[in-house]
């Protein structure tokens, strides 16, 4: 595969009557990173008539659980149908015979999916080779950094920390976040009391005495507080310093004791401090491989 180039490669095995499919992609992403995809297909392999017994049967089901689609579909194709058997069959006879079912007709029998997408496992069983493959599946999309996975962290596990086991990058992250909380929630408060500051005379008036220390204010103060041309007169900046100072003497960040995390989604790496699961991070795939995905099983490639 040549630089830039995408390549898409789907092989399919067999195992008496039933079927796996392995597809792999190469391709490069909007940031220009390569990216493998290891996708699959898994089911049975059956013969046309019973692919379309199958086929009929689930319309059946269908009609039979919920009968008001076959009045809906009588009054959308001006068919009469009153039994789920024949609002069935003319569903297939107009959509076509396997209709309902995932399904590929290949020399003569029908090819049924019944599982698709990740389905790692079983791609391993019938495809050992894809295997060292199937770990830098969307390795463009990791949510788990390299140290988590030397850890055994993963999506899906419990973790619980508490403010004595956390590590200094635990720490470093965990107070970062609950200053940046902190900081979000003074910036409300404070964009809440200045608006009634700019609203309410008596609520200005109570700022300027509290700021400057003055008994009486007059309407000149009151007009250089809200004067909106001059914010740089003095008591503009005195009253609004006076108030960002109180806002954050009042809302101080929390203080971490414990947490636990549930599926370890944004528990803090004990070595570099990212949260699980916060992002996705880009893993370079290694040149062997590339290697390995623009070669493995090419000697069975079928469209």
């Amino acid at each position: 595969m040549e630089e830039g180039i995408n390549m898409e490669r789907s092989i399919t095995r067999t195992r008496n009557k039933r079927y796996c499919k392995a597809t792999i992609r190469l391709t490069y992403n909007g940031d220009g990173v390569q990216r493998l995809s290891i996708t699959g297909e898994m089911g049975r392999i059956v013969s046309k008539a019973a692919a379309r017994k199958d086929a009929k049967q689930y319309w059946v089901s269908f009609f039979e659980d919920s009968p008001e689609e076959i009045f809906a579909m009588n009054e959308r194709c001006g068919t009469r149908f009153s039994s789920a058997s024949g609002a069935a069959k003319y569903v297939l006879d107009m959509d076509g015979e396997y209709h309902g079912l995932d399904a590929e007709e290949v020399d003569g029998k029908v090819y049924v999916g019944d599982s698709f997408g990740c389905i790692h496992n079983d791609i391993a069983e019938w495809f050992p080779e894809l295997v060292p493959l199937i770990r830098w599946h969307l390795n463009d999309m990791n949510s788990t950094c390299e140290c988590q996975d030397r850890h055994g962290w993963h999506v899906g596990m419990t973790i619980a920390l508490t403010k004595d086991t956390l590590t200094p990058a635990q720490r470093k992250t965990i107070d970062d976040d609950l200053f940046a909380a902190c900081s979000s929630k003074r910036g409300k408060e404070f964009d809440r009391r200045w608006a009634e500051i700019m609203t309410s005379d008596y609520q200005a008036q109570q700022a300027i005495r509290l700021a400057t220390g003055r008994e009486t204010i007059t309407i000149s103060d009151m007009e250089d507080l809200r004067s909106q041309c001059y914010p740089h007169r003095p008591l503009y900046k005195q009253v609004h310093s006076w108030m960002l100072n109180k806002v954050r003497e009042e809302i101080q960040p929390e203080v971490f004791e414990a947490e636990i995390f549930k599926d370890g989604i944004n528990a803090p790496c004990p070595d570099c401090g990212h949260r699980m699961g916060s992002k996705w991070l880009v893993r370079e795939l290694p040149p062997e491989i590339v290697e390995l995905a623009k070669t493995a099983l090419k000697d069975e490639e079928r469209s």
